[in-house]
């Protein structure tokens, strides 16, 4: 059985690899602004991550990671990818620019529903809030709406930078401080949150009522008649987010995570099959699109 020191490695490897690839592949197709958001994604999720532990110190991360601050490099660089490669996905539905935040989103908080219970149980990381203990098997479901809050943030910060001439003194200073505004868009989102979820029956109401609507808002986008800019579907993006869903299934599986909470697997099966569903749904749409 794998221990906790080996799976931190694992990790980081994985982690490390994944970012430097995506990375250097903006780089080389000349995809500055591609590049450039994913350095501002690294920021955003170390500052994040270092914010959140310190202000509201509702967890903590294991020892053994390489770390900035208290919060794990891998972390941040994971944050990037999730982020990074939610984009290029969303990039190229039919979306409106103001929708195709919420796919963000939701891709990434897909990925958390399935990742966060079992780096749980795993010690990755440990949750100190009491809403942890009526969360989804010890995760609070405050932790699923900052994803959302998050993603959904920087997303909307970086799509309006992209509009930006690139070149421009405007653009670089943006580019500095979407971080920094991203963190504001998330630490507002959370606010109102917590202050119309008094308890969490509540909150789980309320969390499941903004997914609902994320949902319905982009299938009235996605069949609206309107013509919209569509990117090209990016597969190494795809791979990437998959990746990850099936790096926690493996690692979970070799510590016998899913023994000890079967319908964990199920969760994680589930958010695989939404993740691959989402990627060829568009696959097979984009033949009918390019007529």
């Amino acid at each position: 059985m794998l221990t906790l020191g080996t799976v931190i490695f694992l990790f980081e490897t994985v982690a490390f690899i994944a970012f430097g690839m995506l990375f250097i592949r903006a780089m080389l197709q000349k995809h500055f602004v591609q590049a450039g958001e994913m350095v501002s994604a690294l920021i955003f999720g170390w500052l994040l991550e270092m914010l959140d532990m310190h202000i509201w110190g509702t967890y903590h991360y294991a020892s053994g990671f390489i770390s900035i601050f208290g919060v794990p490099l891998a972390i941040s660089c994971a944050w990037a990818i999730v982020a990074h490669s939610a984009m290029r996905l969303s990039d190229a539905y039919p979306l409106s620019s103001r929708v195709r935040p919420l796919l963000d989103a939701l891709i990434a908080v897909n990925l958390d529903i399935a990742m966060d219970p079992v780096a749980s149980k795993l010690g990755l990381w440990v949750w100190t809030s009491p809403a942890a203990a009526h969360g989804w098997y010890g995760v609070p479901i405050d932790n699923f709406f900052g994803w959302v809050a998050a993603v959904a943030s920087f997303s909307y910060v970086a799509r309006y930078i992209r509009t930006i001439n690139f070149r421009t003194w405007r653009a670089r200073l943006a580019y500095f401080a979407s971080p920094f505004l991203s963190y504001v868009g998330l630490y507002i989102g959370i606010v109102i949150f917590w202050f119309v979820t008094a308890t969490v029956q509540t909150s789980i109401f309320i969390f499941m009522s903004i997914i609902v609507l994320m949902v319905a808002l982009m299938v009235w986008s996605l069949h609206s008649r309107k013509r919209r800019h569509v990117g090209k579907l990016d597969a190494f993006s795809f791979i990437s987010l998959v990746g990850a869903h099936v790096f926690f299934i493996l690692i979970a599986t070799l510590t016998g995570v899913y023994t000890a909470v079967p319908i964990l697997l199920v969760g994680s099966l589930t958010a695989l099959f939404v993740q691959c569903g989402l990627y060829l749904y568009q696959a097979n749409r984009r033949p009918l699109l390019k007529r």
